[in-house]
């Protein structure tokens, strides 16, 4: 996604209000949300608004990039640069990786979660999933300018509807 104005979510899967069955075995990489409009680009491969998953199992998610750009001081944001959820479910990630993921952003707009971004949104559990040189950042020292979460960032009214948010194997 990579609009000329306005907003880019979901570089390679954008739900809107529905739900979205069990995600499995499935690769995600190099996918793009950039928006050049300073405005929002959420979601480098999956951006979810107000949707329901039941899971994502046995999948990768590499070098997905959710990206805005800038010149101007900008309340702009790139959230999740593999995944960003804005209200929803997202009942399970399992046996998953997430490696080399970006969230980045200029001219002072903000960057939050490098992997992952859920924002007023219920999280199940995280199961056997491995995160590795995810990152977000900002490219500017604008007034607005910071970056959350290399790997997970969690916004307001995020809710866990099960025991832990994230379990390690033994």
């Amino acid at each position: 996604a990579r609009p000329e104005s306005g907003f880019a979510y979901g570089g390679a899967l954008h739900a809107q209000q529905t739900t979205v069955g069990l995600i499995t075995d499935t690769v995600f990489d190099g996918n793009q949300a950039i928006s050049e409009a300073q405005s929002r680009a959420w979601g480098g491969a999956i951006h979810s608004n107000r949707s329901d998953f039941e899971g994502i199992v046995n999948s990768t998610f590499t070098n997905n990039i959710a990206q805005t750009n800038s010149t101007t001081n900008s309340k702009g944001s790139a959230n999740g640069g593999a995944i960003e959820f804005n209200g929803g479910r997202l009942e399970k990630i399992e046996n998953s990786t997430f490696t080399g993921n970006k969230a980045i952003a200029t001219g002072g707009a903000t960057a939050w979660g490098g992997a992952i971004y859920l924002y007023s949104a219920g999280l199940g559990d995280i199961l056997n999933t491995t995160f590795k040189d995810n990152y977000s950042e900002t490219c500017t020292d604008g007034e607005h300018s910071y970056a959350q979460g290399g790997a997970l960032s969690l916004g307001e009214d995020v809710w866990n509807y099960k025991s832990d948010i994230v379990k390690l194997p033994p």
